[in-house]
């Protein structure tokens, strides 16, 4: 039963691989850095006592004072759907460090441009899963934590820990609820497709938001469930870091060709242009991170340029895509943002 959690998700690789940032030509001399940044967003950014979230089902409430989880396995994946893995590489994701980009190595035979999906895995595959910590370098993620994320040569790792008090709607979060989950059975595979890429100044960056209060999915923390090990609520944990945590942008138009790619995030204050491809444009719509648009536009243009004027004021720091489509849907033009 709990071996079903190996499932890869059916996200379409296909979906929307195009979405790949341009900043500059990095040769394989210089041994680009690859890095995974993970932004959390929504209502779940650090782990605080003072910071309340609501279930998705909106049943109760809950402040989140442990969130730790490992990422190993990691793969990329080619137009030509060619797997490519990348070795050794172990990451722990802590929400209290607010560390949001974890560094994958350096791999120079590697071509950005062929790359359009990421999978990897929530937790140690089986053959580290039971080897001593104490072998590994203080800094490494596989070395002992504080507090703890093992539970002896046995057991293994504790894939993920989720800790904290919920409490229902309307009242302070007094009820400790305490999730780790334990055993190779959970041993999780995520599949995305890659949101985009940023190539610049040696260093090769991968981007997913993670919405973290997309946890709580299905497991009722109100009534303080202890859980160390397997049990269903930990195979919810780990389902729900498949299927809900890492979302792609389903909504954005798909693009006419795959040619119009950016030189790099443009930082906004006021306003973007985006150059004429032979429209007219008909609609501009905003997308963040997560692929949930935020605003949009209806317009009919068909100058050298578009100048879209954005209202700043209303969008949160970070980074946003910019879509122009025709009458039919079909994206003419897109480019990224930055918003300070």
């Amino acid at each position: 039963m709990l071996r079903a959690m190996k499932r890869t998700t059916s996200l379409l690789l296909a979906a929307y691989a195009a979405l790949i940032v341009f900043g500059s030509t990095v040769s394989a001399a210089q041994a680009p850095t690859w890095i995974l940044s993970i932004p959390p967003v929504g209502q779940l950014q650090t782990v605080s006592p003072t910071t309340t979230v609501q279930s998705p089902d909106g049943t109760f409430l809950a402040t989140v004072m442990d969130l730790r989880y490992y990422i190993s396995g990691i793969e990329l994946v080619t137009r030509d759907q060619q797997v490519i893995p990348l070795t050794d590489v172990y990451l722990l994701v802590d929400l209290a460090n607010r560390v949001q980009e974890y560094d994958l190595g350096s791999w120079p035979t590697i071509d950005p441009a062929s790359i359009v999906g990421l999978r990897f895995h929530i937790g140690v595959d089986e053959a580290r899963n039971h080897l001593d910590p104490t072998t590994y370098p203080p800094t490494h993620p596989l070395a002992p934590q504080n507090p703890t994320m093992h539970w002896g040569w046995a057991a293994g790792y504790r894939f993920c820990t989720f800790e904290g008090m919920a409490g229902a709607i309307g009242t302070t979060p007094q009820v400790p609820f305490e999730i780790h989950a334990v055993g190779n059975d959970l041993y999780t595979q995520v599949e995305i497709p890659t949101y985009w890429i940023q190539v610049a100044d040696a260093r090769v960056v991968i981007t997913m938001g993670a919405d973290y209060a997309n946890l709580f999915t299905g497991i009722e923390a109100q009534w303080g469930p202890i859980e160390h090990g397997n049990g269903p609520d930990a195979v919810k944990l780990m389902r729900n870091f498949a299927e809900r945590v890492f979302a792609v942008p389903t909504s954005v138009p798909s693009p006419i060709d795959d040619t119009h790619r950016q030189q790099r995030p443009q930082l906004v204050t006021h306003h973007v242009q985006l150059p004429h491809t032979g429209g007219p444009y008909h609609t501009v719509q905003v997308y963040a991170l997560m692929g949930d648009e935020v605003t949009s536009s209806t317009m009919i243009d068909d100058r050298g340029s578009l100048d879209v004027r954005l209202d700043v004021q209303s969008l949160s720091p970070g980074m946003y895509m910019v879509v122009a489509t025709d009458v039919a849907g079909r994206q003419h033009r897109s480019c990224f943002v930055r918003v300070p």
